[in-house]
């Protein structure tokens, strides 16, 4: 909102002037009034406003020396003269020291009004530039700023410009402590599709990155320990740079640990953080910057817990790399397997060797994702063989377009491996059994058998997978494709066609007639039963009983 001054020597007009507009319609919160120049530059210095309307000719000081003064500690205001037909010699000397606007007198409405107008206009297109400057002021300076730390952490710096850089980005380092980095690194667990292959949702990223951003700031995440922060929206990761001493390593832990669990909380930002070792002296910051990456990216791969640091997982590297040989022998056993499986279409014991081999791989984090990336390569790879005995068609249609290479690599996580290969041997068998319709509709006969035997108990597709020894991901496929139904709707429908039933019986109350058809929750139970059949199970026995 916007202030003005109006100075003016004659009482009446001044009051007059104060009450002659709705001034609020102007944008104007702040009029307030002076009788002459002197109490005018007192009322500007403690208001200062923005638009000052100031008829000329007044005792003590007159209304263009008053302008000037105030325009001395006041350069932005905008001044309005007042002035007569005799003042003209005034006027001239107002638009010499270039006042904004002149009304002549005597005015009304449509005389001052445009001049008002003129001059908010003048006013919003210089507080737009302006704030047009800042915007690009600051935007230069935070650009200047992460183009720096990116330098520092990446190695880039001139040891001898250091200090200097330091000091021009507002960095303050102590003599004492070490330097440490963390990596605050957000997951993109809702891109995760079925494929178990990270898509692009960078537009989503970026705003979580931001939200996140603005979580850690509301919890003072500005410590006086740490030195700078910095967003990558590319990594779509946080990175904290801290100064320590030795001492407080501990605590520091504990801090993150805590922040950790507070972020988690939210339910809103699946992250992992990573921390590298502490370094002696700031321009060696990329070592613990990149131990930082490498721990985040550790604990991200196989969904650790807490905080991961990296002096573990380089424990971990190391005891693999005494064991590697053992690694491949057993999965060399896994891969030989697995082709025997998928040849005899034996889906029960290819599944039990998936689970065999990725619990074998899972004790073995040393290994690290592009080991085991080039190991399940070779797996697909081997099963080729497998595929062109199909036809050229199949072979195509399991493969796919891109490839094992770049599938696999995109996959985000070890679960995510872990589907992927197992979706890879399902479509095998997928395409094996498009091939045997019969023996899918014997599987989804089995299920449908499943269901009215054990309906009124807690089923669902994973439990009824085990028993027809197929992947629930393969099985819900099969019966979707079969029925035109997904198992859920399926039970469902079948649930509330027996509770149907059920409350034909006056004896039946709605209570005991959820539990007996399996759904526990009588709220959840009478919700379902509605959406079905448009009316509450109590009003439905309640319409068939007077019906009777």
């Amino acid at each position: 909102m916007l202030k003005m001054l109006i100075v003016e020597d004659e009482k009446w007009e001044r009051e007059g002037l104060l009450n002659f507009l709705d001034w609020t319609r102007f944008g104007f919160d702040t009029v307030e009034t002076a009788c002459d120049g002197i109490e005018g530059i007192e009322k500007a210095e403690k208001m200062r406003p923005d638009i000052i309307l100031t008829d000329i000719k007044m005792p003590g000081m007159d209304g263009l020396k008053m302008s000037k003064k105030i325009k001395n500690f006041l350069p932005k205001v905008k001044i309005i003269i007042l002035t007569g037909y005799d003042d003209f010699r005034f006027a001239k000397e107002a638009i010499d020291f270039n006042a904004n606007a002149y009304i002549l007198k005597p005015f009304d409405e449509e005389d001052i009004i445009p001049a008002i107008q003129k001059v908010l206009n003048e006013y919003k297109s210089e507080s737009e530039r302006e704030d047009m400057i800042k915007v690009a002021l600051n935007e230069s300076i935070r650009t200047s700023r992460t183009s720096f730390i990116t330098d520092l952490l990446e190695g880039r710096v001139d040891e001898r410009e250091l200090l200097t850089q330091l000091t021009h980005h507002n960095i303050k380092i102590s003599g004492d402590g070490q330097y440490l980095v963390s990596v605050i690194k957000l997951l993109n667990l809702s891109s995760l599709c079925n494929d178990g292959i990270v898509h692009d949702t960078n537009n989503n990223s970026r705003k979580t990155l931001d939200e996140l951003q603005a979580f850690l700031d509301t919890e003072n995440i500005l410590t006086r320990d740490l030195l700078f922060s910095l967003s990558d929206s590319v990594e779509n990761q946080i990175i904290l740079c801290f100064q320590v001493s030795l001492e407080k390593l501990v605590l520091l832990q504990s801090y993150l640990t805590n922040l950790l669990q507070k972020i988690e909380e939210t339910k809103r930002f699946p992250v992992k953080i990573g921390t590298g070792k502490p370094v002696k002296m700031i321009v060696d910051i990329k070592t613990s910057y990149t131990e930082a990456l490498h721990a985040v990216e550790f604990g991200a791969f196989w969904d650790l817990l807490g905080i991961i640091d990296y002096a573990g997982v380089e424990r971990i590297e190391k005891e693999f790399s005494e064991n590697a040989g053992e690694f491949m022998i057993l999965c060399s056993y896994y891969s030989k397997q697995l082709l025997h499986a998928v040849r005899s279409s034996d889906e029960e014991r290819l599944l039990g060797i998936l689970d065999e081999m990725f619990l074998h791989i899972h004790k073995n984090k040393g290994a690290g994702k592009e080991l085991i990336v080039n190991y399940l390569q070779n797996v697909k790879n081997e099963a080729t063989t497998f595929f062109y005995t199909l036809g050229k068609d199949f072979s195509q249609a399991v493969i796919g377009k891109e490839g094992f290479e770049t599938d696999l690599l995109r996959c985000f996580n070890i679960q995510s491996l872990k589907n992927n290969v197992s979706d890879f041997f399902n479509n095998i068998l997928l395409r094996m059994h498009e091939k045997d319709k019969n023996k899918d509709s014997q599987v989804i006969k089995k299920v449908t058998e499943f269901i009215e035997k054990r309906y009124m108990t807690e089923i669902s597709l994973k439990i009824i997978a085990k028993d027809v020894y197929l992947s629930p991901n393969y099985l819900g496929n099969v019966f979707k494709k079969c029925t035109g139904k997904t198992f859920n709707v399926y039970l469902c429908e079948y649930r509330m066609e027996k509770a149907r039933e059920l409350l034909k019986s006056p004896k039946n109350k709605v209570n005991l007639v959820a539990a007996k058809v399996g759904i526990p929750n009588t709220s959840y139970f009478c919700t379902v039963f509605k959406e079905t059949y448009g009316m509450a199970p109590g009003e439905y026995q309640e319409t068939l009983l007077r019906n009777q």
